[in-house]
């Protein structure tokens, strides 16, 4: 695959060699989010930051996705701590609410509980973390939410995340 000569002359016109671009790109991505992590801006870090965005949820679009700086450590907005029932442990749950979560540029934790349901803590601002909330009740498609239990929450919820994360998927608890 590497005689492009021999293959100009089969009558080849493309030559897709897909290793050797994916792996720039993931080392340019890699590369970008370690200068981030350490403070540095995408702007001084010879690296170009594309920001590109897709609808997280087919129900309710993109509405509640923002930017977050990454390295902030202020707790702007509401903290909500949210307990969820139903079918939802096994089903990919935690992770789902993550990847919610992270599109909206939440910060928090979620985590399974021994007694069958999903716990959350959610810091933003409110009307993102009530958007949060609602989608949390229609859960994915493989999950049946039963109820979903919304109080408010303080800053000290926010220590249990892993150092260094905005948003954790915690052990069962």
């Amino acid at each position: 695959m590497t005689a492009l000569d021999y293959l100009a002359g089969q009558r080849v016109r493309i030559a897709l060699q897909s290793h050797a671009p994916f792996a720039a790109a993931t080392q340019a991505v890699y590369e970008t989010l370690k200068a981030l992590r350490e403070g540095t801006s995408p702007k001084n870090s010879g690296h170009r930051l594309v920001r590109t965005h897709r609808p997280c949820d087919a129900r309710g679009g993109d509405q509640g996705a923002q930017r977050r700086i990454p390295g902030s450590e202020d707790v702007s907005g509401v903290i909500r701590h949210v307990t969820i029932s139903g079918r939802v442990q096994g089903v990919g749950y935690r992770a789902w609410v993550e990847e919610h979560a992270v599109s909206r540029g939440l910060e928090g934790w979620v985590r399974n509980r021994r007694d069958g349901s999903v716990e959350a803590v959610f810091s933003g601002p409110e009307n993102i973390v009530a958007d949060m909330i609602a989608v949390c009740s229609r859960g994915p498609v493989s999950a049946r939410v039963g109820a979903v239990q919304a109080e408010t929450g303080n800053s000290d919820l926010l220590n249990l995340r892993r150092a260094g994360e905005r948003f954790s998927v915690l052990p069962t608890l």
